[in-house]
Formats: C-alpha cells, structure tokens, sequence
C-alpha cells in the first residue's frame, strides 16, 4: 500500500487522478481512504467503459427513503447523466441497456435505481447550459 493521499474533492472532480489512485494505492475497490462508495464504482466503471466527455453521478437515495429498494445507508438510487461518443449512432434504449450492463455487477450488489440522460459529446454540445 502507498503512501499517496487524496483529497475527497479530487474524487469528484478529477475521475482520471483517481483511477490512477487506485491502481497505485492497491487496486479495485480500495484506496488508503476506506473502500469506494458505490458512487466511486459507477464512476470508475462508466468511465472506463465509456470515456466520457462529460460524467455526472449524483446519490439521489435520500428522497427514496420508505420507498422500494430503499436502505437505511443510502446508495440505492442514482441520477447519472453522460455524453460519450459510444452512443452515437444508438437509439435511447439501447444506450441505457449499455449502462445498465456496464453496471450490472452493482445491480446484483444491491443498486436499485438509476435515472438515466444519456448522450453523444454533440448533443450534449447543443443542450442549453
């Protein structure tokens, strides 16, 4: 294990200085900061699979509470929008079934919902700011 540290923030704000956290500071799943989030892991794996140009992963758990899926700890219920060049040419179901597949392993780890806006560096290019 490395004696590298991170700061929480660069977690959020800089995916590619993480990914080569990880792998300097003992590989998938943990760093010297405790074990990934589920929020990590979805964005650890949507953006290796998927180099996006844009990443955005929001925990949206909080305003499920009661509601099936729902746990105590929160990671459940995930707001994810993308911009990668891998959806072009894809209709909207078939690029949430990528991502869906992409994440399947966290679907079957107790991942309950994501709320999906997939779409390609250009049509992301033309949506008001």
């Amino acid at each position: 294990m490395s004696n590298y540290a991170l700061r929480p923030n660069e977690r959020q704000e800089n995916p590619a200085i993480f990914s080569h956290f990880r792998r300097l500071t003992g590989g998938p799943g943990l760093t010297s900061l405790g074990p990934m989030t589920r929020l990590d892991l979805i964005r650890t794996k949507l953006n290796a699979s998927l180099t996006p140009s844009r990443l955005t992963v929001v925990d949206d758990s909080g305003r499920h509470v009661g509601h099936a899926g729902a746990k105590p700890g929160g990671e459940t219920h995930f707001i994810v929008e993308i911009a990668s060049p891998a959806f072009a040419g894809l209709g909207r179901v078939a690029r949430q079934r990528l991502v869906y597949g992409i994440l399947a392993e966290e679907f079957e780890a107790g991942l309950h919902a994501l709320a999906l806006i997939t779409l390609t560096p250009e049509e992301d290019a033309q949506r008001p700011v």
